[in-house]
């Protein structure tokens, strides 16, 4: 295990020929030329590649065991809810310890508990009360590891690469999102849900080997000398006092807990709508993930763009719009292009959207802000739940399209309201 010095990572520029230049954008990639912050997004790949296996499996061996839409929506809540409530903890550790110590014990548990249940699957024992304890469990490790996570990116690069570091970041994210589904949906049918659950805790693992390599500063500030709920009320009126970043987050949570939660009922669409299978099930969310990279990659190009609110509030404006067409359409060559619609959309405004936080964000309130700014996204569940409700009781195709009427309208409302947030 490498020794921790706390140290800084070193500053100096990259040669010209390391960065992958794009006229007038400085380099697409040109946050890659820092290397601490390269080894943490090459590290990503295994472990977010192995996440979205195991949500394939996951998804549709829920789907499998109880035949229930709720459930479905009750295991994506599971996974999100603890981060309703230890999230804002979890920043405020992340402000406190060292940031490096703290992600590889929560990829570490991860890595542990998807060992577990993939133990459980290959002895034929696995029961819904299983991936519901799976889901809580892997909710409350990310409750600290997320914003963690969140806050070593403003560390590893300078300020005027954040934006692209943060907008690879995503497209990383969606990027593993792509062949995690696709290769989910295959190895369902090779090596069944118990190996997609091993590679899962592989993939977790690896990550924690890469970080073993990486320079993370330890946290500073004179913060450290007053107390856990000392630094929780400060991050919170830091909250309260910036009306930008307040508005950052209702933004961001308005398509999360009205139209998200669509990605859920994916399993439902591919079976009962569509007429596909576990393959056709996964082509559905890599369509998603090639859309959402897609997205992640235009706003890495665009930088530090004068328009970020266009960016912001039309790209889910956009969302909420092509969910809707999504809904109604049982073609599956057509579902496809809709849902990559729907991911370049969705990722646009979300990656442009974090960005904007956390710019807005000084150094030492960076875990806290993004611990909160989590939370607009573990609201998700709340929406999951009632649009599960609401596809048993009227149908999966009704409920996913009202959501995205209502998204489309709830942000228009909002940026017409407020137009703060027009001239971000």
């Amino acid at each position: 295990m490498s020794t921790e010095t706390g140290d800084p990572p070193p500053a100096a520029a990259a040669p010209r020929g390391e960065a992958l230049l794009v006229p007038g954008t400085g380099g697409l990639f040109r946050s890659l030329r820092h290397r601490d912050f390269r080894l943490v997004w090459l590290g990503l790949i295994p472990a977010l590649t192995g996440f979205w296996i195991q949500n394939i499996a996951q998804g549709w061996l829920a789907y499998e065991l109880t035949g229930s839409a709720s459930f479905l929506g009750l295991v994506a809540a599971g996974s999100s809810i603890p981060m309703l409530f230890l999230s804002l903890l979890g920043g405020v550790i992340a402000d406190r310890v060292n940031r490096k110590r703290l992600l590889v014990i929560t990829r570490s548990l991860i890595a542990a508990m998807a060992f577990a249940l993939a133990t459980a699957a290959l002895a034929g024992y696995v029961r819904p009360w299983h991936l519901l304890a799976f889901a809580v469990g892997s909710g409350i490790a990310y409750s600290f590891d997320l914003p963690t996570r969140q806050a070593v990116i403003r560390q590893l690069v300078p300020p005027e690469d954040l934006a692209n570091a943060v907008a690879l970041t995503s497209s990383m994210i969606q990027a593993a999102g792509v062949a995690g589904p696709a290769l989910g949906g295959v190895l369902l049918g090779l090596v069944g849900a118990e190996g997609c659950f091993y590679l899962t805790a592989a993939g977790h693992l690896s990550l924690v080997g890469v970080l073993l390599f990486t320079r993370i500063p330890s946290a500073t500030g004179d913060h450290l000398e007053r107390s856990i709920l000392s630094n929780l009320a400060e991050g919170l009126d830091f909250i309260r006092r910036s009306e930008a970043i307040l508005l950052l987050m209702v933004l961001a949570a308005i398509p999360s807990v009205l139209g998200g939660p669509y990605i859920s009922f994916l399993p439902i669409f591919a079976t009962e709508v569509l007429g596909q299978g576990e393959s056709g099930y996964g082509w559905l969310m890599a369509a998603t993930m090639v859309g959402a990279v897609t997205g992640s990659l235009i706003i890495a190009a665009v930088g530090n763009t004068p328009r970020k609110a266009g960016f912001n509030i039309g790209g889910a404006v956009a969302f909420g719009l092509v969910l809707v067409l999504f809904a109604l359409s049982s073609h599956f060559y057509l579902s496809l292009v809709l849902l990559a619609a729907t991911g370049v959309a969705r990722s646009g405004y979300a990656t442009m959207n974090n960005a904007m936080v956390q710019l807005a964000t000084p150094d030492e309130y960076q875990g806290r802000v993004m611990s909160a700014y989590m939370i607009t996204w573990n609201l998700q569940p709340v929406g999951a739940l009632l649009m599960g409700a609401a596809a048993d009781a009227v149908g999966v195709q009704a409920a996913v399209a009202a959501a995205g009427v209502l998204t489309a309208l709830a942000v228009t409302a909002l940026a017409a309201a407020k137009p703060v947030l027009r001239s971000m």
